[in-house]
Protein backbone atom coordinates (compact mmCIF):
# COMPACT_ATOMS: atom_id res chain seq x y z
CA UNK A 1 0.00 0.00 0.00
CA UNK A 2 1.15 3.44 -0.76
CA UNK A 3 2.38 5.78 2.22
CA UNK A 4 2.26 9.28 1.89
CA UNK A 5 4.40 11.65 3.71
CA UNK A 6 3.95 15.23 4.95
CA UNK A 7 6.85 17.48 4.19
CA UNK A 8 8.03 17.44 7.57
CA UNK A 9 8.13 13.33 7.43
CA UNK A 10 9.78 14.10 4.12
CA UNK A 11 12.58 16.29 5.21
CA UNK A 12 13.08 13.62 8.07
CA UNK A 13 13.40 10.97 5.59
CA UNK A 14 16.05 13.17 3.74
CA UNK A 15 17.81 14.23 6.07
CA UNK A 16 17.25 18.14 5.90
CA UNK A 17 15.06 21.16 6.99
CA UNK A 18 11.81 21.42 5.70
CA UNK A 19 12.71 25.11 4.61
CA UNK A 20 15.31 23.05 2.16
CA UNK A 21 12.92 20.82 0.79
CA UNK A 22 10.61 23.52 0.50
CA UNK A 23 13.25 25.23 -2.07
CA UNK A 24 13.60 21.95 -3.46
CA UNK A 25 10.17 21.38 -4.84
CA UNK A 26 10.22 25.08 -6.03
CA UNK A 27 12.48 24.15 -8.46
CA UNK A 28 11.91 20.75 -9.34
CA UNK A 29 14.47 19.07 -7.44
CA UNK A 30 12.66 16.52 -5.65
CA UNK A 31 9.48 14.57 -6.65
CA UNK A 32 6.25 15.68 -4.79
CA UNK A 33 2.63 16.61 -5.14
CA UNK A 34 0.38 18.55 -4.07
CA UNK A 35 -3.40 18.36 -2.31
CA UNK A 36 -6.38 19.41 -3.79
CA UNK A 37 -6.35 22.29 -0.89
CA UNK A 38 -2.31 22.91 -2.22
CA UNK A 39 -0.05 21.05 0.53
CA UNK A 40 3.11 19.14 -0.73
CA UNK A 41 2.94 15.66 0.15
CA UNK A 42 5.21 13.03 -0.87
CA UNK A 43 5.24 9.15 -1.94
CA UNK A 44 7.64 7.34 0.47
CA UNK A 45 8.44 5.12 -2.17
CA UNK A 46 9.66 7.39 -4.75
CA UNK A 47 11.62 9.20 -2.33
CA UNK A 48 13.48 6.11 -1.63
CA UNK A 49 14.02 6.29 -5.34
CA UNK A 50 15.13 9.37 -5.58
CA UNK A 51 17.58 9.35 -2.40
CA UNK A 52 19.03 5.78 -3.76
CA UNK A 53 19.33 7.53 -7.72
CA UNK A 54 21.17 10.19 -6.13
CA UNK A 55 23.80 7.81 -5.29
CA UNK A 56 23.44 6.31 -8.40
CA UNK A 57 22.41 2.86 -6.43
CA UNK A 58 19.43 1.92 -8.77
CA UNK A 59 18.49 -0.32 -11.04
CA UNK A 60 16.47 0.28 -13.55
CA UNK A 61 13.81 -2.34 -13.14
CA UNK A 62 13.38 -0.55 -9.85
CA UNK A 63 12.27 2.16 -12.05
CA UNK A 64 10.11 0.67 -14.40
CA UNK A 65 8.51 -1.50 -11.64
CA UNK A 66 7.05 1.77 -9.64
CA UNK A 67 6.54 3.77 -12.68
CA UNK A 68 3.94 1.11 -13.97
CA UNK A 69 2.54 0.53 -10.23
CA UNK A 70 1.62 4.36 -10.72
CA UNK A 71 -0.51 3.63 -14.03
CA UNK A 72 -2.36 1.36 -12.14
CA UNK A 73 -2.75 3.40 -9.45
CA UNK A 74 -4.18 6.32 -12.19
CA UNK A 75 -6.34 4.66 -14.17
CA UNK A 76 -9.97 5.26 -13.22
CA UNK A 77 -13.47 5.52 -14.07
CA UNK A 78 -13.80 8.69 -15.10
CA UNK A 79 -10.80 9.04 -17.29
CA UNK A 80 -11.32 5.56 -19.00
CA UNK A 81 -15.15 7.03 -19.59
CA UNK A 82 -13.79 9.95 -21.58
CA UNK A 83 -12.93 7.31 -24.19
CA UNK A 84 -15.02 6.25 -26.80
CA UNK A 85 -14.22 2.86 -27.17
CA UNK A 86 -14.70 2.28 -23.68
CA UNK A 87 -17.95 3.88 -23.52
CA UNK A 88 -19.47 0.83 -26.19
CA UNK A 89 -18.33 -1.66 -23.55
CA UNK A 90 -20.92 -3.35 -20.67
CA UNK A 91 -19.56 -3.57 -17.75
CA UNK A 92 -18.06 -7.31 -18.19
CA UNK A 93 -16.23 -6.00 -21.10
CA UNK A 94 -14.70 -3.24 -18.80
CA UNK A 95 -13.50 -5.00 -16.55
CA UNK A 96 -11.78 -7.46 -18.89
CA UNK A 97 -10.20 -4.58 -20.53
CA UNK A 98 -8.88 -2.93 -16.75
CA UNK A 99 -7.58 -6.72 -16.19
CA UNK A 100 -5.84 -6.70 -19.61
CA UNK A 101 -4.25 -3.02 -18.59
CA UNK A 102 -2.61 -4.80 -15.32
CA UNK A 103 -1.32 -7.67 -17.46
CA UNK A 104 -0.46 -5.01 -20.03
CA UNK A 105 2.00 -3.52 -17.25
CA UNK A 106 3.66 -6.76 -16.09
CA UNK A 107 4.16 -7.52 -19.57
CA UNK A 108 6.34 -4.46 -20.63
CA UNK A 109 8.32 -4.70 -17.33
CA UNK A 110 9.13 -8.74 -18.44
CA UNK A 111 10.25 -7.45 -21.23
CA UNK A 112 12.90 -4.99 -20.21
CA UNK A 113 15.18 -8.48 -18.65
CA UNK A 114 13.68 -10.90 -21.12
CA UNK A 115 15.48 -11.79 -24.69
CA UNK A 116 13.94 -10.08 -28.06
CA UNK A 117 12.89 -13.93 -29.21
CA UNK A 118 10.85 -13.93 -26.21
CA UNK A 119 9.68 -10.77 -26.41
CA UNK A 120 8.42 -10.90 -29.98
CA UNK A 121 6.43 -14.63 -29.24
CA UNK A 122 4.82 -12.65 -25.98
CA UNK A 123 3.95 -9.68 -28.28
CA UNK A 124 2.22 -11.75 -30.74
CA UNK A 125 0.34 -13.12 -28.50
CA UNK A 126 -0.72 -10.58 -26.55
CA UNK A 127 -1.83 -8.55 -30.13
CA UNK A 128 -3.73 -11.55 -30.84
CA UNK A 129 -5.58 -11.08 -27.23
CA UNK A 130 -6.42 -7.27 -27.58
CA UNK A 131 -7.52 -8.86 -31.23
CA UNK A 132 -10.03 -11.24 -30.38
CA UNK A 133 -10.99 -9.31 -27.41
CA UNK A 134 -11.88 -6.14 -29.81
CA UNK A 135 -14.08 -8.25 -31.90
CA UNK A 136 -15.78 -10.02 -29.10
CA UNK A 137 -16.63 -6.61 -27.50
CA UNK A 138 -17.54 -5.60 -31.65
CA UNK A 139 -14.78 -3.09 -31.78
CA UNK A 140 -13.64 -1.91 -34.75
CA UNK A 141 -9.65 -1.81 -35.77
CA UNK A 142 -9.50 1.61 -35.30
CA UNK A 143 -10.88 1.47 -31.63
CA UNK A 144 -9.34 -2.08 -30.73
CA UNK A 145 -6.09 0.12 -31.73
CA UNK A 146 -6.97 2.86 -29.39
CA UNK A 147 -7.60 0.95 -26.10
CA UNK A 148 -4.15 -0.26 -26.64
CA UNK A 149 -2.41 2.99 -27.20
CA UNK A 150 -4.56 4.40 -24.76
CA UNK A 151 -2.39 2.21 -22.32
CA UNK A 152 0.66 2.41 -23.49
CA UNK A 153 0.76 6.35 -23.58
CA UNK A 154 0.03 6.16 -19.73
CA UNK A 155 2.97 3.65 -19.37
CA UNK A 156 5.37 5.71 -21.44
CA UNK A 157 4.61 9.25 -20.03
CA UNK A 158 5.23 7.32 -16.34
CA UNK A 159 7.95 5.63 -16.98
CA UNK A 160 9.60 9.12 -18.22
CA UNK A 161 8.21 11.08 -15.44
CA UNK A 162 9.42 8.65 -13.16
CA UNK A 163 13.24 9.08 -14.73
CA UNK A 164 12.49 13.08 -14.91
CA UNK A 165 11.32 13.47 -11.12
CA UNK A 166 14.56 10.91 -10.47
CA UNK A 167 16.68 13.40 -12.11
CA UNK A 168 18.25 10.20 -13.81
CA UNK A 169 20.59 10.86 -16.96
CA UNK A 170 19.06 10.78 -20.01
CA UNK A 171 20.72 7.66 -21.78
CA UNK A 172 19.14 5.28 -19.39
CA UNK A 173 16.05 6.68 -19.90
CA UNK A 174 16.57 6.56 -23.23
CA UNK A 175 17.02 2.37 -23.55
CA UNK A 176 14.33 1.29 -21.77
CA UNK A 177 12.39 3.57 -23.70
CA UNK A 178 14.24 2.01 -26.66
CA UNK A 179 12.67 -0.89 -25.40
CA UNK A 180 9.55 -0.43 -24.48
CA UNK A 181 8.24 1.41 -27.77
CA UNK A 182 10.47 -1.63 -29.55
CA UNK A 183 7.79 -4.23 -27.73
CA UNK A 184 5.04 -2.27 -27.69
CA UNK A 185 5.22 -1.49 -30.96
CA UNK A 186 5.22 -5.42 -32.30
CA UNK A 187 2.17 -5.82 -29.70
CA UNK A 188 0.40 -3.35 -32.65
CA UNK A 189 1.67 -5.01 -35.15
CA UNK A 190 0.37 -7.95 -34.26
CA UNK A 191 -2.80 -6.59 -33.05
CA UNK A 192 -3.80 -5.36 -36.42
CA UNK A 193 -2.57 -8.40 -38.47
CA UNK A 194 -4.75 -10.72 -35.98
CA UNK A 195 -8.02 -8.47 -36.48
CA UNK A 196 -7.42 -8.72 -40.31
CA UNK A 197 -7.54 -12.48 -40.00
CA UNK A 198 -9.92 -13.22 -37.41
CA UNK A 199 -12.25 -10.57 -38.97
CA UNK A 200 -11.58 -12.21 -41.97
CA UNK A 201 -12.94 -15.90 -40.93
CA UNK A 202 -15.90 -13.73 -38.82
CA UNK A 203 -17.61 -13.06 -42.15
CA UNK A 204 -19.58 -15.19 -44.20
CA UNK A 205 -18.48 -16.27 -47.57
CA UNK A 206 -19.97 -16.06 -50.79
CA UNK A 207 -20.81 -19.29 -52.00
CA UNK A 208 -20.15 -19.08 -55.68
CA UNK A 209 -22.91 -20.74 -58.25
CA UNK A 210 -21.64 -22.32 -61.86
CA UNK A 211 -22.31 -20.39 -64.66
CA UNK A 212 -25.78 -20.60 -66.53
CA UNK A 213 -27.30 -21.63 -63.11
CA UNK A 214 -29.56 -19.59 -61.04
CA UNK A 215 -28.72 -18.92 -57.24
Amino acid sequence: MEKWLSISEAAKLLGIHQTTLRLWTKKGMVPFHRTSGGHRRFLEEELQLWIEAQKGNFSPQQIISFSLRQVRNQIDEKGLMQEEWYQKLDEKGRETYRKACNFLMESIYNSLVTSDEENRLEAQAIGYEYASRALRYKLSETQALQAFTFFRSMAINAMVKAYQDLAIPSPEMSEQLHRLLTFTDQIMLALVEAYHRLAGFSQPKEIPTEKGTSA
